[in-house]
């Protein structure tokens, strides 16, 4: 969701946008890009993102791994058909990108949540991160084991860039 503060908020308006009959439905697609929005918070972004969208995930399986200072750390892996699938490679193309210089070309969408605190079974806190995938994406990893180590690899990169975090590659997968 995205929060706007409303006395720092200005609309400019194409001249022509003004002349619109008040019954117009819809505004074709010329006067549509004509519409600026200039909000400081908005021209920091790059225009061409998607808005942020609520999705209800459905549950995956969870890894369970520490940090560098031995804390516990929970990632539950969730999936949801809003999420795009990553393009369809094979595992030999996999290995081929993977030993390559250059890996960023293939990229896997996800979503990373905000950390939570909650209780293990020892009744201590931890931190939980939920990462969600696509659907379809999820069956994938679950057929192939090197695209799911490597998605695990890409959810604890994620993590640590995102949350200036050192996780243990070490995970264990709870369910």
């Amino acid at each position: 969701w995205c929060c706007f503060s409303y006395s720092n908020f200005k609309m400019a308006v194409n001249e022509s946008l003004l002349q619109l009959e008040e019954d117009t439905e819809e505004l074709p697609d010329t006067l549509l890009q004509n519409l600026l929005i200039k909000d400081p918070l908005l021209q920091k972004q790059n225009l061409q993102e998607p808005l942020p969208k609520s999705v209800i995930p459905q549950p995956g399986f969870c890894i369970k791994t520490k940090t560098d200072t031995e804390e516990k750390v929970f990632v539950n892996i969730c999936t949801s058909q809003e999420i795009p699938s990553p393009k369809d490679i094979s595992d030999e193309q996999l290995q081929t990108l993977l030993q390559s210089s250059d890996a960023t070309n293939y990229r896997v969408p996800l979503s990373l949540g905000e950390p939570h605190t909650e209780k293990d079974n020892a009744g201590k806190d931890c931190s939980v991160y939920d990462v969600i995938i696509s659907s379809s994406f999820y069956e994938t990893i679950q057929k192939r084991p090197l695209m799911k180590d490597f998605l695990l690899t890409i959810i604890l990169e994620g993590l640590e860039d995102k949350y200036s975090l050192r996780l243990c590659r070490e995970c264990k997968i709870m369910k």
